[in-house]
């Protein structure tokens, strides 16, 4: 069975309270009645000492009679000295002389209270059954007796009063306590319902942008609670407006995709109609519808290879493996070079740049600089590796026509090409780019070239004390190249 909060804590309250009333009204309890006690024992004593003083004063047993107890009156209150230390309540005052009562003094001398002539305190009951207290006292100077005693009850009575007034001041005590407690702790949690109002009006509206409520006087944890929720709200949030703008993108990814594949396809259907119903269709007309259908299936198929890299350029960067740059730099200038002999490709800057990322990732964002600088440049296309404080720097350099600056935010896209391409392609080069460098936290730049063409800056963060196992080894690395200055450079 569950409870609120407000009411555990004013249960416990109230149950600390309850047993906090039960000892202290035990301990006064027995602190009164033990004093009321001290304070009858002290009084008989007094009694018993003040008529032994007399009756030893006056000559032993034989004075008791006369003068001691002149004037007695009726019921046996005496008026003479011994008389006077009888108050008017039910009490005792006996004298015997070790065998024979001498005298008996009280306001009831038939209460028939057992004599007891050993000295010392003695709690007896009378023929009525009820209880006195009886100290005795004996004369060192005769055999003489005093016994002096007094009722129980009007004790018992004050005790039992005052536990009854202390069972009433605790229950009130514990019902003030509880409801006290009951009515602080709703204040203390009334942040925690305002958290609670939050947190139920974002699970209704699905509105993530909410945040708690939080003023200067909300107690630490709660605002700590608080602050927890709206971090947490804000990382939904965020995840929430990432994962519609990544549904987004995928859309327009898929409707772009579509559209772009549906041309070659389209293309590639006519020509085999073409071929299917014109079986007798001259050889040199067959050619040209065949070689027509292989440059669009080459096409459609360069076209899957860059929705592949572009799929492929989300990797998990941040859990890669240690990559030099400077070895990648060098590959992909091979490559290039290999697929276009004349063109002149070199590779400067430090030696070693070590990253934490994909390989096979930022070989492909080279390989697509390179490749579109190799394409869309006029003779040279160089391949600057650098490092700094945390970023490493690649930067690819052409003499082609390059960008406008208008159009160079807009070609990081997919399937957008520049309005001054030279080449037919894809339009997907520079966004598998962007999505790789995006992927290791870095970001792309496009501007004008020294060289008078386009100027490609990747920066991805770095660890300066990063190392490979197995790199290039000391001294300047064999260049790539061809033309009048062949061979890469390092600086």
């Amino acid at each position: 069975m569950t409870s609120s909060l407000r009411s555990r804590v004013a249960l416990v309250t109230g149950s600390l309270v309850a047993g906090a009333v039960v000892v202290v009204s035990a301990a006064a309890v027995a602190t009164f009645d033990r004093t009321e006690r001290d304070d009858l024992d002290a009084s008989l004593a007094q009694r018993a000492g003040e008529a032994l003083q007399l009756v030893d004063r006056h000559g032993g047993p034989a004075a008791v009679r006369d003068p001691l107890l002149a004037d007695r009156q009726a019921r046996g209150v005496g008026v003479g000295p011994l008389g006077r230390l009888v108050d008017t309540g039910p009490e005792l005052l006996r004298i015997t002389d070790g065998q024979h009562v001498l005298a008996e003094l009280g306001t009831d001398p038939g209460m028939e209270v057992p004599r007891v002539d050993e000295p010392g305190y003695t709690d007896l009951a009378d023929a009525e059954g009820r209880t006195w207290r009886s100290f005795t006292m004996v004369s060192t100077q005769s055999e003489t007796a005093v016994q002096a005693a007094a009722p129980l009850d009007p004790l018992t009575t004050r005790v039992r009063s005052l536990r009854a007034q202390a069972a009433v001041i605790g229950a009130l005590a514990v019902i003030l306590g509880a409801a006290t407690t009951w009515w602080l702790t709703g204040i203390a949690l009334r942040p925690l319902a305002d958290l609670r109002a939050t947190a139920e009006r974002v699970a209704a509206t699905r509105d993530l942008s909410q945040r708690a409520p939080v003023s200067s006087d909300v107690p630490t944890e709660v605002a700590a609670v608080a602050s927890a929720l709206d971090a947490m709200l804000q990382r939904l949030e965020s995840a929430t407006t990432d994962t519609e703008a990544a549904l987004e993108a995928a859309r327009q990814f898929a409707a772009d995709a579509g559209h772009e594949l549906r041309t070659p396809l389209t293309g590639m259907g006519t020509n085999i109609d073409a071929l299917i119903r014109n079986p007798d269709l001259d050889p040199r007309e067959r050619e040209t519808t065949l070689t027509a259908l292989a440059a669009e299936q080459q096409r459609l198929v360069a076209r899957l290879d860059a929705l592949q890299a572009l799929a492929r350029a989300d990797l998990a960067a941040s859990e890669g493996e240690v990559v030099d740059l400077a070895e990648i730099a060098e590959a992909t200038a091979a490559a290039a070079l290999a697929q276009a002999p004349n063109a002149q490709v070199t590779v400067t800057g430090d030696l070693s740049v070590v990253v934490r990322g994909s390989p096979g990732g930022l070989r492909a964002a080279l390989d697509n600089l390179v490749g579109n600088a190799v394409a869309h440049g006029a003779s040279t296309v160089g391949v600057t590796v650098s490092r700094g404080e945390s970023v490493a720097t690649l930067i690819v350099d052409d003499d082609g026509p390059g960008i406008p600056a208008d159009e160079r935010e807009r070609v990081l896209a997919p399937f957008v090409r520049g309005r001054h391409a030279r080449r037919e392609g894809s339009g997907l080069g520079l966004a598998v780019v962007a999505g790789v460098v995006r992927a290791h936290n870095g970001r792309v730049s496009l501007d004008d070239s020294s060289a008078g063409g386009l100027r490609v800056r990747l920066e991805v963060p770095c660890h300066r004390h990063l190392t490979v196992d197995s790199g290039p080894s000391a001294g300047p690395p064999v260049g790539v190249g061809s033309g009048p200055t062949k061979g890469a450079k390092h600086g």
